[in-house]
């Protein structure tokens, strides 16, 4: 059933999930409003393949009976005005190949506009997500691709995660992510790995798998991540790193990633500071002799002043008594 680009409006009939040979079930890019729960309540499994239902104002949550197929195996709900968690149920549909659930909450229909500076567009969601990505998600056998961008998802990835060995596309960015990336993910080989606009730290491992090499592309930039950056992400093609993180570098020999935006204008993190402690660390006592030796000849200076005015004051006075 493919109703995708109709301009629809209404709630999503809860009499489809019933369709007992139905498979493909495609929404995306209307204008349909309510939730999920009342189409997705039957615990039986269903039947659906394919289902796509981004880009609407569905609001409400995730409900778990939706993915109580082991059938299913693509999912996509960006962009419409979800609220609440991620469900675990997802490790249900092991048969997954592609998850996309990019901005859950983002429609135009759930934002509060500010018009605080003219020209500047920016908004407030009306609706939150909270919590993180349940870890058994990344390990789903089949699973390609998963996108869980721009979510405001926080908290850490266990670091003892499982990356399974059939995704090659991972996008997590605009999330409020913090800790390390985990070793599992660093070691992973991907065509395409995203953690940009998080709160990652730490460092990127040295012994971290090179990405496929054709059209690989590796994004980490505005995060906290700092130390050395690994050799074999020098040559990467399709790379953002550098911006809004310290990494270290010789200032002199410039071992960064070439083909990175930010390659020309970057000022090295860790080495820069370090350098910075250094130079002063030996100005410093230059500049208190220098104001001591200052000092000293100001006192001098000041106490020659005041033994010439003494001189002064007394021959007026000498000269008064003679007069």
């Amino acid at each position: 059933l493919r109703l995708n680009y109709n301009h629809l409006r209404g709630t999503i009939p809860a009499a489809l999930a019933k369709l007992p040979k139905l498979q493909t079930l495609f929404l995306h890019q209307n204008h349909l409003a309510g939730g999920l729960s009342h189409v997705f309540v039957d615990p039986e499994p269903h039947t659906l393949v394919h289902v796509d239902v981004s880009n609407n104002q569905l609001t409400g949550t995730l409900p778990p009976a939706l993915f109580n197929s082991t059938a299913m195996q693509s999912f996509a709900a960006s962009s419409n005005c979800f609220s609440g968690s991620i469900p675990s149920e997802i490790c249900i549909a092991e048969h997954l190949v592609a998850l996309s659930i990019d901005g859950l909450a983002t429609a135009s229909h759930c934002r509060d506009n500010i018009q605080a500076i003219p020209g500047l567009q920016s908004f407030l969601l009306k609706n939150q997500f909270v919590g993180g990505i349940p870890a058994c998600i990344f390990n789903l056998p089949h699973l390609q691709s998963l996108h869980v961008s721009g979510n405001e998802l926080s908290g850490t990835l266990e670091a003892t995660l499982v990356v399974s060995p059939s995704l090659v596309n991972l996008s997590i960015s605009n999330n409020k992510f913090s800790g390390s990336i985990p070793l599992a993910i660093q070691q992973h080989r991907f065509t395409n790995l995203d953690v940009s606009y998080n709160k990652f730290s730490g460092t990127l491992v040295a012994q971290a798998a090179p990405m496929l090499p054709t059209n690989a592309s590796f994004y980490a930039q505005r995060n906290r991540l700092s130390g050395d950056i690994p050799a074999h992400l020098m040559d990467t093609r399709n790379i953002s790193i550098l911006d809004g993180n310290l990494f270290a570098c010789d200032m002199l020999t410039r071992r960064l990633p070439r083909h990175d935006p930010k390659y020309a204008s970057y000022n090295c993190g860790s080495n820069e500071v370090n350098l910075s402690l250094l130079v002063w660390a030996w100005l410093w006592p230059v500049f208190v002799g220098c104001v001591f030796v200052t000092y000293q000849a100001a006192q001098r200076s000041w106490a020659k002043i005041q033994q010439r005015a003494a001189r002064l004051a007394q021959q007026e006075h000498d000269f008064q008594q003679e007069a």
